[in-house]
């Protein structure tokens, strides 16, 4: 491994840093090296899949073996956005059909192994230390499962950190912010075999927005998405309080009635949105959560883990064949798509206007009003 350069080093093993490795072997690059910082023990509250994944897991080969792991069927969503009534959105409507509840530790082994079986190596419990460039390569150091500190050489790196962008700040990159949201979220338990819908539910109030699904061991996660401004007002980080809120809305609140809140889940996250300043450098790129996050409320996380990984992929594969130069297309196809973001994001809150003297819903507006100041000048 010392005196070996890779081809490729990905540094996070979720949905698209494992994307990126099924994608460069099914490009043909040989030698391809994972890192993950956990070994998958990590209980993740899951997320919702589109429909439109197919295409995706498609492309990767592995649509097949996605849909044997059998996670819950999203038949669609339905919200209290902008009205007290309910509005659908059915998925059996949708022309690519349902999506997935998934069960993201389930999810994602099932991505890794996918990437093990093409032929990418993967290390568990690899903690990234730094990077530096020296001549043509780049040069990783990591910690590996037993604390030492190892030395690889590659020449390129994908940096699939999360929202931490690992690699990028390695490189002295910033972030620059749109929003900084707070989601607190808990399971709920089913009682006498109780059963909740397999719409996902949506529904504002005062004080930020609230999500509720149901996950595949028919536990439901129910959370809460504010700003740190309201977070202190509110005190959502107390059980007690979160209950109290959560039973002020109208739907949510009916639809748990014959659940059980496990009190020991409640669990605090950063749910900010942010783009790097650059997505790209010499030798290397970021995908997913590491080059831009997007606010929860467009669901897109997952999907646009698996499309960058996926693209810059293909973006290195081209390098390696001596096709491309730079990575300028890379980075100029994810700034679009941040701000188509951003614009979808201005549309979606602008639309709810029942809470317009909130702190929560009036500091949206005025980060919105900003952001628009900024691209007219």
């Amino acid at each position: 491994m010392k005196n070996k350069t890779l081809d490729v080093v990905i540094i996070g093993g979720g949905p698209a840093g494992t994307s990126a490795a099924i994608k460069l072997k099914q490009l043909g690059v040989e030698n391809v090296l994972l890192l993950e910082s956990t070994n998958y023990g990590t209980i993740r509250m899951g997320e919702s899949l589109p429909a439109e994944a197919k295409i995706v897991f498609e492309k990767l080969g592995i649509l097949n073996n996605f849909l044997q792991e059998h996670h819950s069927p999203c038949l669609g969503n339905c919200s209290a956005w902008g009205s007290d009534q309910l509005g659908f959105n059915d998925g059996f409507f949708n022309i690519s059909g349902t999506g997935w509840h998934l069960d993201r530790n389930r999810f994602d082994s099932f991505m890794l192994n996918e990437a093990q079986k093409i032929g990418a190596r993967c290390l568990l419990d690899s903690q990234f230390i730094n990077a530096y460039q020296d001549k043509n390569y780049l040069v990783i150091k990591y910690k590996n499962t037993n604390g030492e500190l190892k030395t690889i050489n590659t020449r390129y790196a994908i940096d699939a950190s999360g929202k931490r962008s690992l690699l990028a700040k390695t490189f002295n990159i910033k972030s620059h912010y749109v929003d900084r949201l707070v989601t607190i979220a808990g399971r709920f338990q089913p009682i006498n075999n109780s059963q909740f819908s397999q719409l996902t539910l949506l529904e504002s109030q005062p004080q930020g927005w609230w999500y509720a699904a149901k996950l595949p061991d028919n536990s439901i996660i129910a959370s809460v998405t504010t700003d740190a401004e309201t977070l202190k007002l509110s005190d959502f980080k107390n059980p007690d309080t979160w209950i109290k809120q959560l039973n002020q809305t109208k739907h949510l609140s009916q639809q748990l009635k014959l659940f059980e809140f496990d009190l020991k889940s409640l669990q605090a996250y950063a749910t900010p949105s942010f783009k790097l300043a650059k997505i790209s450098g010499n030798n290397w790129l970021a995908i997913g959560d590491a080059a831009m996050t997007f606010d929860t409320i467009t669901s897109q996380g997952i999907m646009k883990g698996l499309l960058s990984g996926s693209l810059a992929a293909k973006t290195i594969a081209k390098n390696i064949n001596g096709e491309t130069s730079d990575f300028s297309h890379y980075e100029s196809t994810l700034n679009v798509a941040f701000d188509n973001f951003i614009e979808l994001r201005k549309n979606l809150y602008r639309s709810e206007q029942r809470w317009l003297n909130s702190p929560f819903w009036l500091n949206r507006e005025r980060i919105h009003t900003q952001l628009s100041n900024q691209l007219a000048s």
